[in-house]
């Protein structure tokens, strides 16, 4: 039995795309001066068999960590349609796949429209496939957290229509949430799917990740847990690198490779971020101008300007809309 979990739906607030991608936790920084418009597409295709992905209009960061209440693993297409973009600090592009597993950190740079998928799978759907597809030699398939770059052996141009495919069938059948049937169709492009990234990565061999690169990831994780757990007061270079234990070279070295930005616009990008919950959801005494004082903005013309760029529409707007009246921004 089959079905469609959430359909594919359309966003213009990084924010609530963040909170509405499945299996784990996510973070979306626009960064791009126009509106955000993205969207996310989810199907399951069997028990423990997941196709998602998620398409953005313009160049966005996206870190993440994965959950599951299962062992499984995801094969990423970081660069469905082939756009440049940074993953995990690296250069990644049409021929780039990664794989993960819960826990995993991974991070997206794009610098134009983009559109990655995840193909996530139990190991219980995997093993079997494995044995069958690879023999014995592919079962560190199972559990390698290497991040593959031009994986030459893997049909990356059938993967893209095999992911446009299981649209088709989704659409054609106009499945819904509340709805389970039995599709023959979706067994036939889930034994495709596994068939053509098995056959192809142990062909192409798992490369693991260096020492380097995992150190980079566990770095870039801390950071941003730091923030995430001093979100009550403003975090400066000072505080972040006491705060991690990582001196200022490896602070920006890491901010850089795997966002883009300088270790100043990132922390500002994040107590952007804070400003915009607070006005989400205000509390009675909360106006413009207190969240933005509060989380280091000084100069309410200039965060009006970056909160514009990074969101599409003015605070003042967002706190309207939240409170259901009309707000002054300098109120």
């Amino acid at each position: 039995m089959y079905r469609v979990r959430s359909g594919q739906r359309s966003f213009d607030d990084p924010d609530a795309l963040a909170a509405t991608i499945p299996g784990g936790f996510f973070g979306v920084l626009p960064l791009e001066k126009m509106p955000f418009g993205a969207s996310l597409r989810d199907l399951e295709i069997g028990l423990g068999f997941l196709v998602r992905s998620v398409k953005t209009s313009g160049a966005v960061a996206i870190r993440s960590e994965f959950t599951a209440t299962m062992p499984c693993i995801a094969y990423l297409l970081p660069c469905l349609d082939g756009s440049p973009a940074l993953f995990d600090g690296l250069e990644a592009g049409g021929r780039t796949i990664a794989s993960r597993i819960v826990g995993h950190t991974p991070s997206l740079r794009t610098f134009a429209p983009n559109e990655v998928v995840n193909f996530t799978m139990s190991l219980g759907i995997l093993e079997p496939a494995v044995d069958a597809f690879a023999g014995k030699s592919g079962k560190p398939l199972l559990v390698s957290p290497s991040t593959i770059l031009n994986a030459v052996n893997v049909d990356i141009p059938r993967l893209r229509v095999l992911h446009r495919i299981t649209g088709e069938i989704a659409g054609q059948h106009r499945l819904s949430e509340s709805g389970a049937v039995a599709l023959p169709a979706f067994s036939l492009v889930r034994d495709e799917i596994l068939a053509t990234l098995v056959r192809g990565l142990a062909d192409t061999g798992v490369r693991p990740d260096h020492r380097a690169r995992q150190l980079q990831t566990h770095s870039m994780a801390k950071i941003d847990r730091y923030l995430d757990e001093h979100r009550a007061t403003v975090v400066g270079l000072q505080d972040l690198c006491s705060g991690t234990g990582l001196p200022l070279r490896t602070v920006e070295a890491i901010i850089r490779g795997r966002t883009g930005l300088s270790a100043l616009t990132y922390l500002r990008r994040r107590r952007l971020a804070f400003v915009r919950e607070a006005l989400l959801k205000p509390a009675s005494a909360t106006t413009v101008t207190s969240a933005a004082m509060q989380f280091g903005f000084w100069h309410l013309g200039r965060l009006s300007q970056y909160y514009h760029q990074a969101y599409g529409e003015l605070p003042s707007t967002t706190i309207s809309r939240a409170l259901g009246h009309p707000v002054s921004f300098l109120r």
